[in-house]
């Protein structure tokens, strides 16, 4: 009778092992996906960074060249409109 006793307690630890094993596996398949998912994130993040310094820079570049300037909090520089002439 120990010896099925032994038996089935061997047979559970293994049978315990197996799942775990099991589980682990899936973490690590999911862990991948996310890895991947999170480093195409930081791309599209990292380009959309670069798109807006690109219009900044437009946007300065034709603000200085029409030299109209008014305050703008989202621009990198302080800028100021010059009175429009009318016929008023």
């Amino acid at each position: 009778m120990e010896a099925t006793t032994m038996g089935s307690l061997f047979d559970e630890l293994a049978r315990r092992e197996a799942v775990v094993r099991q589980r682990i596996e899936e973490i690590s398949e999911q862990i991948a996906e996310l890895a991947g998912l999170l480093e195409a994130e930081e791309d599209w993040l990292s380009r959309l960074a670069i798109t807006w310094e690109t219009v900044r820079e437009v946007v300065v570049r034709r603000l200085e060249r029409s030299r109209i300037w008014w305050l703008s909090p989202a621009l990198p520089v302080r800028v100021w409109r010059r009175p429009r002439r009318s016929g008023f």
